[in-house]
């Protein structure tokens, strides 16, 4: 199977069908069913990518746009130019832009129904859980998941990782696009790692912005403070996370981490964003005559 069939199979995009209901084709239902796998064959990657509302033009354009972008930051950089703060912020949301844009490339985007596959298959062999309708809770625990689960499973699947396939109901004929499963237990590390890297990098595009001018000594201490803050509690949950896996930690130390630690980094994280937001916009009353100076693109063609 492609890349794309990966993808579909982790959205709940394949379905077998007993009269009326419909039942999502899970990893669990591949690796038990070895029948299944062969109807997924006869499904091309070009027929999946057919029902997909963006192809390889839209992604292709927004992926160059976002480029456009960054490589001019980088010559202003280059030319010892500033970035005013907002555009520092943008940075950092480009460049998760582009690595999400890289995960998702062969990603079907906002298909409303689902391939039905073969006959129907016993609804025992697709998913185990109790029906649900919704994907997700609402709850504030939940959304720190589903927001760390998403970008992790895309990137495993595209590294060749699982996912779990209880987190689609039985019930579903679809999944969001910002729809994100539970990471299989074999996958996390690999996944772990890769979220330290991305969440630690886009804290770090922030601190670019270092040494530059702000209207006020303070603005630029709390600048400094809160890019501070957002690399490095990413880094913190991830040590305390690998110390509970692989130390026989006492109870105490497990309430400490759920009740203190997390909801601490959590709030210190939130709070560093906000102040990082604001002080983007508020730099703006005062902006350095050097940041309306145009990059001479021609002085990088050689000529003589």
């Amino acid at each position: 199977m492609t890349m794309t069939h990966g993808f579909f199979v982790s959205m709940g995009g394949f379905v077998t069908a007993k009269g009326q209901v419909l039942h999502p084709i899970t990893p669990h239902a591949l690796r038990s069913r070895p029948d299944i796998i062969n109807g997924i064959h006869e499904i091309s990657g070009d027929e999946i990518l057919d029902k997909s509302k963006g192809d390889e033009i839209t992604k292709g354009l927004a992926l160059i746009q976002t480029a456009w972008f960054i490589a001019q930051c980088i010559a202003r950089l280059c030319r010892g130019l500033p970035l005013i703060e907002l555009e520092v912020i943008t940075l950092a949301f480009s460049f998760l832009n582009i690595v999400i844009r890289v995960i998702w490339w062969h990603k079907p985007l906002d298909v409303r129904f689902p391939i039905r596959i073969g006959p129907a298959i016993q609804r025992s062999l697709l998913s185990d859980p109790p029906p649900r309708r919704e994907p997700f809770a609402p709850d504030w625990i939940k959304a720190i998941e589903f927001t760390y689960n998403l970008v992790l499973n895309s990137a495993v699947v595209m590294f060749g990782g699982e996912t779990d396939e209880e987190d689609i109901p039985k019930n579903a004929v679809r999944v969001p696009t910002l729809w994100a499963g539970r990471l299989h237990r074999r996958s996390r590390g690999k996944a772990a790692a890769f979220a330290i890297f991305l969440a630690m990098s886009f804290g770090a595009i922030h601190c670019i912005a270092w040494n530059s001018s702000f209207p006020t000594m303070m603005e630029r201490a709390l600048w400094r403070i809160t890019s501070v803050t957002v690399t490095v509690v990413p880094f913190i949950f991830f040590l305390d996370a690998a110390f509970m896996l692989n130390v026989d930690v006492p109870e105490w130390y497990h309430d400490l981490t759920w009740w203190i630690v997390l909801p601490l980094g959590v709030c210190s994280y939130v709070v560093a964003r906000g102040v990082l937001m604001v002080l983007s916009f508020v730099a703006l009353r005062s902006l350095p005559a050097e940041v309306y100076t145009d990059i001479d693109w021609t002085s990088y063609i050689p000529h003589i």
